[in-house]
């Protein structure tokens, strides 16, 4: 593929696993192809239950990350961020969204 895009998705992969998630892109990303990653900004990770889902509040996997913390993790998966920003949905929600370049 000449690109990719990974809207909120990345975030519900363990931390322990985000290096394998990111590779398994490389491999099926042509070198230099652009890519969208956004995230959520916070600490850790979480199991939060979704709301809109009134009947059955299934539980899900949420992984928080810092602008640096992910950028790094990106830098050693051979990904270049070409552009960052910080998207705000609402009090409680900020996006950490960047636009990269594989770099294998």
């Amino acid at each position: 593929f000449d690109g990719f895009w990974t809207s909120a998705t990345l975030l519900h992969i363990p931390k322990n696993r985000i290096h394998e998630s990111l590779n398994r892109i490389n491999t099926v990303v042509k070198p230099k192809g652009i890519g969208f990653i956004s995230m959520k900004k916070g600490e850790g990770e979480k199991i939060e239950y979704d709301e809109s889902d009134i009947e059955h509040k299934r539980p899900r996997l949420f992984s928080y990350y810092q602008k640096k913390e992910f950028k790094d993790i990106l830098k050693r998966n051979n990904f270049e961020v070409i552009e960052f920003k910080e998207r705000y949905m609402g009090e409680k929600t900020i996006w950490l969204v960047y636009f990269v370049k594989t770099m294998k």
